[in-house]
């Protein structure tokens, strides 16, 4: 099922893609926020992961668990994020 469903995203399926987003930002977002809380940063955190993909979906490769890369994905943002803006309040 999910490799079927990576396909339609690398084929630049809209509303595939649309569905991806719908059924993991809700997740995404409470796993952001147990990373930090900081609700902006963890929002534009999820938005910049989903632009990413959709602007390497021909390049990446389809992972073994979509949340699990999804979540990964997430937290490396958040971290980068972080370390940038020197915000040292995290939830870890």
């Amino acid at each position: 099922m999910e490799e079927h469903f990576w396909n339609c995203i690398k084929r630049g399926d809209e509303q595939v893609f649309n569905s991806l987003y719908e059924q993991y930002a809700d997740m995404l977002y409470g796993y952001g926020m147990k990373i930090i809380a900081d609700e902006e940063l963890v929002g534009n955190a999820i938005q910049s992961l989903f632009v990413y993909l959709y602007e390497k979906r021909k390049t990446i490769s389809e992972p073994n668990s979509v949340s699990a890369y999804l979540c990964v994905s997430l937290k490396r943002l958040i971290l980068l994020e972080v370390k940038k803006g020197g915000i040292v309040e995290m939830c870890l």
